[in-house]
């Protein structure tokens, strides 16, 4: 199933995005769907930032009534924390539209979200809202690689991954820049530019991935990089 994201920045570009969406899917030709993004409403990346289940699932509702007029499945995507993946979920269902999850995971402890919390109980909390697949997203790509038998394991339609193309994202990370973020806030921004889909990530000699080596190979076809140890990851249409 290949995605086209209209990333959620409001109800103004949400929609204007939704509608380039489809434009380009007409001009292409391709079949392919429009995915709405439910992203984290208290910024990326930040599990102790995250409030109750009831506190956050209606104002996810009010995004989703927004967007599911325009979109064929709904993306809740970057959740780091049980509540917030529960509360996007259930909002994104409420439409009556398909629905992914995708967890991003802490750095250090492979199997766990960025609040501590296990991958595994992550996906048992959500046995109650009926979903359409499972995936890893915005972290260390060996993070990712530790988690696809645990997502496999779900039984979903669709299970995959897509991380970042740097190394580390800080504890006090926040989108209005400054200190610890600006160099990985620049490398995000160039990661995007300049890689949608990402479908191998080569390693260097140590078997370490490197931001900068990501980004240059991810830019250059297959046959540039065959000789660079890639690893593949799973991946759905990001």
């Amino acid at each position: 199933m290949q995605l086209v994201f209209p990333w959620n920045f409001g109800q103004g570009t949400g929609l204007q995005a939704a509608g380039l969406a489809r434009a380009a899917i007409k001009a292409t030709g391709k079949v392919a769907k429009i995915a709405g993004s439910l992203p984290p409403l208290n910024g990326s990346f930040r599990p102790d930032r995250v409030r109750s289940v009831e506190e956050i699932e209606p104002l996810y509702r009010e995004q989703a009534e927004i967007l599911a007029p325009h979109v064929d499945v709904f993306l809740c995507e970057t959740m780091s924390h049980i509540n917030e993946a529960i509360a996007a979920a259930r909002a994104a269902r409420s439409t009556g539209k398909p629905v992914i999850v995708s967890f991003t995971l802490h750095e250090q402890n492979p199997g766990k979200l960025r609040s501590g919390q296990s991958l595994e109980d992550a996906i048992n909390g959500l046995g109650e809202v009926d979903l359409e697949g499972h995936c890893a997203n915005c972290t260390l790509p060996e993070r990712i690689f530790d988690a696809m038998p645990i997502l496999a394991k779900s039984g979903l339609k669709y299970v995959g991954g897509y991380a970042n193309a740097f190394t580390h994202v800080p504890e006090d990370w926040l989108l209005d820049g400054g200190g610890n973020n600006r160099r990985t806030a620049s490398a995000k921004r160039r990661s995007i530019a300049r890689n949608i889909l990402k479908v191998r990530w080569p390693m260097d000699q140590s078997g370490r991935y490197s931001g900068r080596r990501l980004l240059r190979y991810a830019a250059l076809p297959h046959s540039r990089y065959r000789n660079k140890s890639p690893v593949s990851i799973a991946i759905l249409g990001r």
